[in-house]
C-alpha cells in the first residue's frame, strides 16, 4: 500500500510504502506524481519504505527508470529521498541512484528519516 500526506511545516510530500509493493503499484505511484498538477515545479518527496518490500527484481529497473523520466519532465526539480531498512530494497534504490540520470528528478537513498530530511531541505545555488 502507498499513501501520502503533505507536511506543510517542511513543505515536503511524505509518502509511506507498507507491505508488498509490486511493480504495477510502483509504476502507478510514479504516474500519479507526474500527473499531479497541484505540485509546485520544485517539489520534494520523502518516501518511507522501512515497512515494505519490493516484489519485483532488478529486471524491472529499466522500466521504472523510463517511467520516472517520462513522468517528471514537467518539474523544474523533483527530489526523492527513499528510506529503506532491508538490504535488498536498499540495493535496488542505490542502483537507481547511481546508474540512472534523470532530467528533472534527483533520487537518493537513506537509512534514517533525519538524514533524508536534511538532504531534502538543502538548497543548491545554481
Amino acid at each position: 500500500m502507498i499513501g501520502s500526506t503533505f507536511n506543510e511545516q517542511l513543505q515536503i510530500i511524505e509518502v509511506t510504502f507498507k507491505g508488498k509493493i509490486d511493480l504495477d503499484e510502483l509504476i502507478q505511484f510514479i504516474f500519479n506524481i507526474g500527473q499531479n498538477k497541484y505540485l509546485p515545479p520544485s517539489s520534494k518527496l520523502i518516501i518511507d519504505a522501512t515497512r515494505s518490500h519490493y516484489s519485483f527484481g532488478i529486471d524491472a529497473l529499466e522500466a521504472i527508470a523510463k517511467k520516472i523520466e517520462a513522468n517528471t519532465l514537467h518539474f523544474e526539480r523533483l527530489k526523492g529521498a527513499f528510506i529503506h531498512q532491508n538490504t535488498r530494497d536498499t540495493a535496488i534504490s542505490i542502483y537507481i541512484e547511481r546508474n540512472k540520470k534523470f532530467t528533472s528528478y534527483e533520487h537518493k537513498t537513506f537509512c534514517t528519516r533525519e538524514a533524508a530530511i536534511e538532504w531534502l531541505l538543502v538548497e543548491v545555488a545554481c
